[in-house]
């Protein structure tokens, strides 16, 4: 088409010149004629069209229970931002209450490839290969607050820690998915001290620093599905389990277990990692697309976490359910203190406790 305009301009030219009673130009002939015109068709030629980015679905796996678990919840809210942002052009299915296994499980699946994202808490970490130190985010009373936490987050020594993690496991961490209340202890009496402790059957997640700290304490830790967590209260094969009030609420916990005490011993969060095998796949828009989705989820879900626990503590209150207010908590620091003097070194690399604490 180009070369036909170019043809009927220069009939144009040649006629017009011949009105005014000049010679039209002869057309241009030889090699130089021909490189030159070869020049113009390429420059008028149009550029072929970017590839479409074509539409994949991707899995995501949680332990979390459905629906009302937290790391369930959060997981939708980043599956609904990956489609909204990519226009459809990426899908995530979100698979909960460990139907695809346990932690380890889903670790390995992400190592193979078969599995796309994880949502999980950061110390579960501890399950795969060189990621020792990850025991220490359970440590009780070591982040001041929720902004200690997210410093740590922002942290050179966090990289530190997930190289070699992320290397050997061939797996990327994307970032945290969701903050969460700090953990207490939900119980089926009431406790006040950590003398009150001694003996205490109690469900705990499968991390080492937990379960040994919880032993210092006094008391019996076991591990128990989430899944199971409520009939076995009911029952009496345990006698409490440590998690946030609104976790403990919205699971139905407390109906087996009325009690909750405010230790605040643990602050935590969820983190989203995926398989190298899926991100290295990903092209840099696909890769934009799903970060840029992580961090409007992470905002979302904490943002709509303070407007509910604004009114959740008088609902739990008002269903029957009680907040012991008098509870020696600085018995229960001391107590965890003399436990993680003992781990230091041992479950976690020595001074990595005082290096988290000096983070400003």
């Amino acid at each position: 088409m180009k070369k036909v305009l170019s043809v009927l301009l220069a009939s144009t030219i040649a006629v017009t010149l011949c009105a005014c009673g000049q010679k039209a130009p002869e057309p241009q002939t030889g090699t130089a004629g021909t490189e030159k015109a070869q020049a113009e068709e390429s420059k008028t030629e149009a550029a072929p069209a970017a590839e479409e980015t074509e539409a994949i679905q991707l899995k995501l796996g949680t332990t979390g229970p459905a629906p009302a678990d937290d790391v369930y919840v959060v997981s939708t809210y980043f599956a609904d931002a990956v489609e909204e942002i990519s226009g459809g052009k990426i899908t995530v299915e979100v698979i909960g209450s460990g139907a695809l296994g346990t932690t380890a499980q889903h670790y390995a699946q992400l190592k193979e490839g078969s599995l796309d994202f994880f949502t999980t808490a950061f110390d579960t970490a501890t399950t795969m290969v060189g990621g020792d130190d990850f025991a220490v985010v359970a440590c009780p009373y070591l982040f001041r607050d929720i902004d200690h936490y997210q410093a740590f987050l922002d942290s050179d020594l966090l990289k530190e820690m997930l190289a070699p993690v992320e290397a050997a496991n061939k797996v990327v961490y994307l970032g945290p998915l969701g903050f969460r209340l700090p953990r207490g202890l939900n119980c089926t009496f009431p406790i006040h001290s950590v003398d009150e402790v001694a003996n205490l059957k109690i469900r705990t997640p499968d991390t080492a620093s937990t379960l040994r700290v919880w032993e210092a304490m006094g008391a019996n830790p076991m591990i128990i599905s989430a899944s199971e967590l409520y009939t076995s209260l009911q029952s009496g094969i345990c006698d409490a389990q440590e998690n946030d009030y609104k976790t403990s609420y919205n699971n139905g916990w407390m109906e087996a277990a009325h009690y909750y005490m405010e230790l605040d011993y643990i602050q935590q969060g969820n983190v989203l990692y995926v398989s190298d095998s899926t991100w290295s796949t990903l092209n840099d828009q696909q890769k934009e697309w799903i970060q840029d989705a992580l961090k409007t989820a992470h905002e979302s879900f904490n943002a709509d976490t303070d407007k509910a626990l604004a009114e959740m503590k008088d609902k739990i209150v008002a269903d029957g359910y009680e907040f012991v207010e008098d509870v020696d908590i600085q018995g229960f620091r001391d107590k965890a203190e003399e436990a993680v003097e003992t781990l230091d070194g041992s479950l976690w690399s020595e001074g990595l406790v005082e290096k988290i604490k000096a983070i400003q």
